[in-house]
C-alpha cells in the first residue's frame, strides 16, 4: 500500500495495519517535489539511503530494505528521473531526463541525506547499485563529508571508451530527438551484455542467474523500458566528469568503501572492475576500501537465490564500528 507523506521524520499510523514500505515526498530547494520510498523502524542505529539502478525502481529493494530493518537500519531512497514513483500513471514520463539530469539528481540525493542527518541525528550510509553506483562515486567527490560509509554494487570504472561514447552521444542527440528511444546508443552501451551466456533465454539473462527475477523484471512495466537519447547523453556526461582528475582529487579519503560484484556481471567486467576501482580510488586518497566477488552471480546480486549472503555482508559492513 502506498502512503504519501511530506518530510522525513513523520511517523505513519494506520488502523489495524503495519505498513512496511511507504511512499513519501521531499520538496527540493528548486521547489520541485520528488517521491521516494521509506522503510522505517523504531529506534534505528543508522540510516541507509539506496541509490537505485537504471531502468528499475526502489520498490524492487523491499526485501533487502526489510532485511536491513531487522539489523537496525531505517532505509530511504528517491526514485531517479523517469523511474519508479516519479513516473506518471500513464507511464509517459518513463526514462525522461532533463538537461544536466545527472548533477541535478546528485543534488537531490544529497538533499535527502542532509535532511536525514539533520532530522534524525543518526549516521547515514549509502547502498548504491549499477547506475546508482556511478552516482555514489560522484557523491564521494562532491558530498562525501555528509555520509559515513558507501557500498558500491555492480559498478563500472574509468574507461577510455567513455570519451568516445560522449562524442557519439553529442552527435546523435539533438533537441528534436532528445526524448526518443536511443536505438544507436542503447546498442553501444548494453548490446554485448549477454555475450558470455550460452543460449540466453531472454535479452536480460545478464541481470541474474535467477530466472524468476529475470521474468519479474521483464513483466514489470517500470523496468527495462529502454533508454532515451537525453538520458544516455546526460548519464555518459556524468560518468566522464567522475573520472576527471580535478574531481577525483576531491575524494574524501576517510570514508569506508565496499565494492561488490558477481563474477558473472558484465557491467563490472565480470568482477575485474572491482579491483580497478580499488586501485583508482586508493590512488586518489581513499584509505579504507573493502572488496568482494560473489561466485555464480551476475549483475543483480541482491536478487540471486543466495541474496542473503550478500545482504549479510552489506549489513556487517554498515554495523562495523557503529
Amino acid at each position: 500500500m502506498h502512503v504519501e507523506i511530506v518530510g522525513i521524520g513523520k511517523k505513519i499510523t494506520r488502523k489495524d495495519m503495519v505498513i512496511k514500505m511507504e511512499l513519501f515526498e521531499v520538496t527540493m530547494k528548486c521547489g520541485c517535489v520528488k517521491k521516494g520510498r521509506a522503510w522505517r523502524i523504531d529506534n534505528p542505529k543508522a540510516n541507509v539511503v539506496i541509490f537505485e539502478g537504471m531502468e528499475e525502481h526502489l520498490a524492487r529493494y523491499d526485501k533487502f530494505a526489510q532485511y536491513l530493518n531487522k539489523k537496525g537500519f531505517a532505509v530511504f531512497g528517491i526514485d531517479t528521473f523517469g523511474q519508479g514513483a516519479n513516473v506518471k500513471e500513464d507511464l509517459s514520463a518513463l526514462g525522461i531526463w532533463p538537461v544536466n539530469g545527472f548533477s541535478k539528481q546528485l543534488s537531490f540525493f544529497d538533499q535527502l541525506v542532509t535532511k536525514l542527518n539533520e532530522e534524525t541525528k543518526l549516521p547515514t550510509y549509502i547502498f548504491a547499485h549499477s547506475m546508482g553506483s556511478f552516482y555514489a562515486q560522484a557523491y564521494l567527490e562532491e558530498y562525501g563529508e555528509h555520509v559515513g560509509k558507501i557500498v558500491l554494487c555492480g559498478s563500472g570504472t574509468k574507461s577510455n571508451i567513455l570519451g568516445m561514447g560522449l562524442t557519439i552521444a553529442k552527435i546523435v542527440t539533438n533537441e528534436k530527438n532528445a526524448q526518443e528511444k536511443a536505438t544507436t546508443l542503447n546498442k553501444l552501451m548494453f548490446g554485448n551484455f549477454n555475450n558470455k551466456i550460452k543460449n540466453p533465454r531472454t535479452p536480460y539473462d545478464w541481470l541474474s542467474v535467477n530466472e524468476e527475477n529475470v521474468d519479474k523484471y521483464i513483466a514489470d512495466p517500470l523496468c527495462g523500458f529502454g533508454p532515451r537519447n537525453r538520458f544516455c547523453l546526460e548519464f555518459i556526461k556524468g560518468m566522464v566528469n567522475i573520472y576527471k582528475k580535478e574531481n577525483l582529487k576531491k575524494i574524501k579519503g576517510s570514508i569506508p568503501l565496499f565494492f561488490i560484484s558477481g563474477d558473472g556481471d558484465p557491467v563490472t567486467g565480470y568482477g575485474k572492475f572491482v579491483e580497478a576501482n580499488k586501485k583508482l580510488f586508493s590512488k586518489y586518497g581513499a584509505e579504507n576500501i573493502e572488496t568482494k566477488i560473489y561466485q555464480g552471480m551476475r549483475h543483480e546480486i541482491l536478487n540471486e537465490m543466495q541474496w542473503e549472503t550478500v545482504a549479510e555482508d552489506i549489513s556487517n559492513f554498515f554495523l562495523k564500528d557503529l
